[in-house]
């Protein structure tokens, strides 16, 4: 059984902690335990992603109706590289008249085929960002575009039959919190030394020749020894390479693969980590493997994607109409008009060096993920103004229009935004979270008013391609920010800062699912408004962990700062009786169901409880009924806030989507850090809720963050992770 300060998560200190939780794995000699502390690593459920062949071959053929083009844009999805053909209606548009553009660049194409409803084929390729895997090129009926360029290219000599292929394996299972800024996070397979992993190659149509193995890894332990990690890569028995490398890092091992080495059909790749370094562990995680081999140049595909660097090429299987491009530059392919022989195809290069080509016959030319028509983003160009702007699905528009109609009630001028609309108008319509910083700056300097609130409707997840298929999805992106204790973890306070991180307006999130949840936190947030006068609105909680006086001492502090006719209820779990952690747990329940206006926690906690004695969990939150009687919620903990778990819910989540009792608002940690990071924060916080000239929960998180505090007190990781789930126009009764 694990410890329970590992499963509960680290709080406030920190390091003494870790040293605890070492100590009890080595005694137990448990090495997957070692990193758990510091690691945020999730296996996927359901189907797992296919191995990613990003090899430019094409599946399918294009179907269905011509689309047709006409004054509004057409929005056409690609997730794969490949040669792509889209069908279309011109009508009364020229063919000269239209344009394909990608991020607002031109993108050559060919038409081909019926002069009315000819096929648009393009070079497609698939988003490398981490936000989606669909490219958005946008096919527009204004000015004349780019057509690709085509060139006749007969063999100038004797053809090569041979030519270099691409094998890429790569599944995403495993998503890691802690690969650096700009690395990946989603893995494959976690190896701990000492083991063997092995993966199949499977290689058709082999030719003679040696071969380029390029291994993807990450490192996710350190250890006192140098090196701390040792790996062998063995390739159908042969040993490839054999290195040793130190700390958390990626790790990139290439070696040669040598005439002979390779075989027809299945190939056996293994990796060995072999355990010799003196670390207590050695963990690495396999991301992926690529694999550039010799093959024969042949249709048994019907697609064909390889590099060389010879003179002409002999394709057999393909006939004369069969598309042969170029892509050395895929920004610019070249289409090459070669020869037909007695058994395929042949065709010369135009240029020297290794060039990399893709052939295509007609009958595998791809269809794109989706086409659908658009409106022409206007986003950018509109002369808005409001005091209370609301970033929030289609979707999710009935369930909130009472909040919105309440607001404008109260004066504030209100408008709503789909976060398509901005994806349309900032990023060309891939989702982005730079889109939305980007458009909420961009409203903040030519809105009239400027914005004061931006509420953000709709939940979070760092699984942004939905990779794990998980029940919670990402419907309003959060920015994944770099922390030191819990690696990437969820910012909504990025979107709101200026370039010296300083907050422009006061922002907030309901994070819903469903249309159900909305409805309840917006039917929350209007009752604790309308709440007459009562004694629950001078009562606040304060609870604290056992673990470290600072939890306490810190509480005390915050009391103190509680305007006079303000009571405190104090729950310390230092009073408990040893062995008593339910009463804890009454306590925590009684004060709630007699009403608050003001939850405070302390201590130690993790995504979903209150410290190693439970005394709140996500588990019993079902047991709060505390009706209209709704207080904030502030947590100077770690973890209460990870509202972007794909397969989980937060503590704060669960507390706002309870019917009939739990919070309205909150203030909560999506990361790991210090107490004493955390205090100067919470003294801020607290000081600006109850300043008379402060009146809503967003102003007040708002004016904390602009408090000039301790130097190197607060990192500003801590200031990012600390996120309002609410709205930050809510009205604080004082």
């Amino acid at each position: 059984m694990a410890p329970p300060w590992i499963t509960i998560g680290v709080g406030a200190a920190f390091s003494r902690d870790l040293r605890r939780t070492l100590s009890w794995l080595r005694s137990w000699l448990k090495p997957l335990l070692l990193v758990l502390p510091l690691v945020i690593a999730l296996a996927a459920l359901g189907a797992l992603i296919a191995a990613r062949a990003r090899d430019g071959l094409n599946e399918g053929r294009p179907s269905g109706a011509a689309i047709p083009v006409g004054s509004d844009p057409i929005k056409i999805a690609v997730t794969e590289d490949g040669l792509y053909a889209v069908r279309i209606a011109l009508g009364g548009t020229e063919p000269s008249a239209l344009r394909l553009t990608l991020r607002g660049r031109e993108v050559p194409f060919l038409l081909a085929g019926e002069d009315n409803a000819p096929m648009l084929i393009f070079y497609g390729q698939a988003n490398r960002g981490i936000y989606s895997a669909a490219n958005v090129y946008w096919l527009r009926a204004e000015g004349s575009g780019v057509r690709m360029e085509e060139r006749d290219a007969p063999p100038p000599g004797a053809p090569a039959a041979d030519g270099l292929a691409r094998l890429r394996l790569e599944e995403d299972r495993l998503y890691h919190a802690l690969p650096a800024p700009g690395e990946d996070h989603w893995l494959w397979e976690a190896l701990y030394a000492p083991a063997t992993l092995t993966r199949t190659l499977t290689l058709p149509h082999l030719a003679a020749g040696e071969g380029r193995l390029v291994v993807a890894l990450w490192s996710g332990t350190n250890a006192a020894v140098n090196p701390d990690h040792h790996l062998r890569i063995h390739l159908n028995g042969h040993v490839l390479a054999d290195e040793r490398w130190d700390s958390i890092t990626t790790r990139l091992i290439t070696a040669t693969v040598p005439p002979g080495v390779l075989r027809e059909g299945e190939n056996t790749l293994s990796l060995e980590a072999v355990g010799d370094t003196g670390a207590p562990v050695d963990q690495v995680f396999l991301n992926w493997v690529q694999l550039d081999y010799p093959r024969h140049l042949n249709a048994a595909e019907g697609a064909l994607a390889f590099s060389s660097a010879a003179s002409a090429y002999h394709l057999s299987g393909f006939s004369e109409d069969a598309f042969v491009l170029d892509i050395t530059d895929p920004d610019r392919p070249l289409r090459l008009k070669g020869r037909a022989t007695g058994d395929g195809l042949a065709f010369g290069s135009v240029a020297n060096g290794l060039r990399r080509y893709l052939v295509a016959s007609v009958s595998a030319l791809r269809s794109p993920a989706s086409v659908t028509p658009a409106r022409a983003p206007k986003l950018k160009d509109e002369a808005g103004g409001a005091d209370y702007l609301v970033i929030a699905p289609d979707a999710f528009a009935e369930a909130l229009q009472p909040l919105l109609d309440w607001r404008e009630r109260q004066g504030l001028r209100v408008r709503r935004v789909s976060p398509e609309e901005i994806y349309d108008a900032y990023n060309y319509g891939m989702k982005d979270t730079q889109a939305i910083r980007d458009f909420l700056r961009d409203a903040h300097a030519r809105w009239q008013p400027a914005p004061r609130f931006i509420l953000l409707v709709g939940d979070a997840s760092y699984d942004y391609k939905h990779i794990l298929r998980a029940t919670q999805q990402d419907i309003v992106p959060t920015r994944l920010v770099y922390t030191t204790f819990a690696g990437d973890t969820a910012s909504d306070t990025w979107y709101a800062e200026d370039d010296q991180g300083r907050p422009l307006f006061a922002i907030g999130r309901l994070p819903a699912q469903t249309p159900e949840q909305v409805k309840t936190m917006v039917s929350k947030i209007i009752a604790y408004e309308q709440a007459p006068a009562a004694d629950w609105q001078r009562r606040a909680l304060v609870v604290a962990d056992n673990e470290d006086p600072a939890f306490e001492s810190l509480n005390e502090q915050l009391i103190n700062s509680l305007p006079s006719g303000y009571t405190a209820e104090r729950v310390y779990f230092s009073q408990a009786p040893s062995g008593e952690a339910g009463q804890l747990h009454q306590a925590v329940v009684e004060a709630f169901n007699r009403g608050l206006v003001l939850v405070n926690y302390i201590g130690h906690g993790s995504l979903d409880v209150w410290g190693e004695e439970q005394a709140l969990t996500v588990k019993n939150v079902a047991d709060l009924k505390n009706g209209d009687r709704l207080p904030i919620l502030t947590a100077y903990t770690c973890l209460n806030g990870f509202f972007h778990h794909p397969q989980a819910t937060s503590l704060a989540e669960a507390l706002l989507w309870q019917r009939g009792g739990g919070i309205v608002g909150a203030v909560v940690p999506s990361g790991r850090s210090l107490t004493s990071q955390q205090a100067p924060l919470a003294q801020a916080f607290t000081t600006a809720l109850f300043s008379p000239d402060v009146s809503t929960l967003g102003e007040a998180l708002q004016r904390a963050q602009e408090t000039p505090l301790p130097d190197g007190s607060t990192p500003l990781e801590v200031i990012r992770t600390f996120n309002l789930l609410g709205d930050p126009a809510l009205r604080f009764i004082k």
